[in-house]
């Protein structure tokens, strides 16, 4: 009887240290899966935050986004612009930085791009729309010297590997489209995450796979769709590795390796988001941000482009970097009115200092909180429904607001020079100008057609005079 109870003992110790083990093991796994958790968590707090700060917290998928695109404006809703998620292209217009995006004279969002290739890669997402597995959309297509600009900006925008795409270099190409599939199912339905821990006091479920697909939307707030891959940072994070687990049955250590490998997947994926927020924040800031008086609008022999200061400004012994420098740049026009940008006490002021007018008709003004972008599209009609009749005043009114109108246009520089010359001149300074930020490779020198290369390198000439002409021309 004694040998029993000994051995009863030696059983019951092996077991409660069988226990304590297992125990252990599961307190390890939810303590891991509840600190992945909260990184999520803050990441989506992060992003609330930054749209707070930065963007349109009522941004919706039905918005229309007109976008200046190098002077071509292109109009798409926001749930087209944002099908790519996790891309630059998708946090471009997701909404949580619309407060930051520089725009155009016009409000809209001033993107200093190539257009025909922007517009090749919106085609693209359009297509998307009313395409299927079994019929997907033709890849964003351009003619053979456009090419190599549109290759970068699929680049410039994290869409490589999204995309089908010809004719890219392999060293472009740095993600697969098998890296941009949810990978795990980490939260329940209620988006808590909370049916995923591991109780030690039921059977070990391995079965359950993670994805944070539903954590937050486009602007980091609960509830509403997000991802966790991306390809806007472009680090490939290897797997964490872990000890397997050998110790307890078959299906025990099946399952708890399982649970492992899965939150080691995750931490890896976590820390891809993570930077890919980071790199998300400096993309915007360097690419999309601005003031919109540093947009340059240009008339190419009959053409309009539009572009930034800094991009012409580039190679610093060139005509165009002289022509549009900070000491020219007020002759050039910079401090043209921004009547649209006038607050109500700013067109008060204004009324108040036109010759003629009565001092009452600016209290009328006030009264009625005009703004500058309210005045602009202010016709006879406005002003007598302001109780405003006498015919002097109105005439004068009419015509101040006209000339006003005038004088807040856009100031438009005549290039007189071939079109597809300066085009492409431009292309060029606008990639280099992408890849001194640091978020694009070496651009290849520009792509020009046979019967127009005696043209270009003569107009290369003009603007690059001497050894500046390498600059262009290599």
């Amino acid at each position: 009887m004694e040998k029993l109870n000994i051995a009863n003992k030696r059983l019951k110790t092996a077991h409660d240290s069988r226990e304590r083990d297992y125990e252990a093991q599961i307190d390890k796994l939810n303590s891991k899966e509840e600190e992945m958790l909260k990184r999520l968590s803050d990441l989506d707090k992060t992003k609330l935050e930054t749209a707070e700060d930065n963007g349109n917290m009522d941004a919706a998928d039905g918005d229309i986004i007109e976008i200046n695109a190098g002077g071509k404006v292109i109009t798409a809703k926001r749930s087209t612009l944002t099908q790519l998620k996790g891309t630059r292209f998708e946090a471009l217009f997701s909404g949580r930085w619309d407060k930051e995006l520089q725009r155009d004279g016009n409000g809209r969002i001033f993107l200093d791009v190539n257009p025909t290739c922007f517009e090749a890669i919106v085609d693209y997402l359009n297509e998307m729309i009313i395409s299927s597995d079994d019929d997907p959309p033709e890849p964003p297509s351009v003619d053979d010297e456009h090419q190599h600009i549109l290759n970068h900006q699929l680049e410039l925008f994290g869409v490589l590997g999204r995309v089908p795409t010809t004719n890219i270099p392999d060293r472009i190409i740095t993600k697969t489209n098998d890296q941009f599939e949810s990978l795990h199912d980490w939260f329940g339905e209620d988006g808590s995450g909370a049916s995923h821990s591991i109780d030690a006091s039921h059977s070990i479920d391995a079965s359950h796979s993670i994805d944070a697909s539903d954590a937050s939307d486009s602007l980091g707030r609960p509830s509403f769709p997000t991802t966790v891959c991306s390809t806007m940072n472009q680090t490939h994070h290897t797997t964490p590795q872990f000890e397997p687990v050998t110790v307890f049955s078959q299906s025990v250590n099946k399952a708890i390796n399982a649970k492992n490998e899965s939150l080691a997947e995750l931490e890896s994926e976590i820390l891809h988001l993570e930077e890919s927020f980071k790199d998300e924040a400096s993309f915007v800031t360097s690419f999309a941000c601005g003031d919109k008086k540093d947009t340059v609008t240009l008339n190419v022999s009959g053409t309009i482009m539009v572009t930034r200061r800094s991009t012409l400004c580039i190679a610093e012994d060139s005509v165009l970097a002289q022509q549009f420098d900070d000491s020219k740049w007020t002759v050039q026009g910079c401090n043209n009115l921004h009547v649209k940008d006038w607050s109500s006490e700013d067109v008060t002021s204004w009324v108040r200092n036109i010759d003629g007018i009565p001092n009452k008709i600016s209290k009328i003004f006030k009264k009625n909180e005009i703004t500058g972008r309210e005045l602009l599209v202010m016709k006879k009609d406005g002003l007598m429904m302001m109780r405003i009749t006498r015919p002097g005043t109105l005439c004068l009114l009419l015509s101040e607001i006209e000339m006003l109108e005038k004088a807040s246009q856009d100031i438009i520089t005549l290039i007189e020079h071939s079109r597809y010359c300066f085009c492409k001149i431009l292309d060029y300074l606008r990639l280099k100008q992408i890849h001194n930020q640091g978020l694009i490779g070496e651009p290849a020198l520009p792509k020009v057609c046979d019967s127009q290369k005696s043209r270009f390198n003569k107009v290369v000439k003009y603007y690059f005079p001497g050894a500046s002409a390498k600059f262009i021309t290599g």
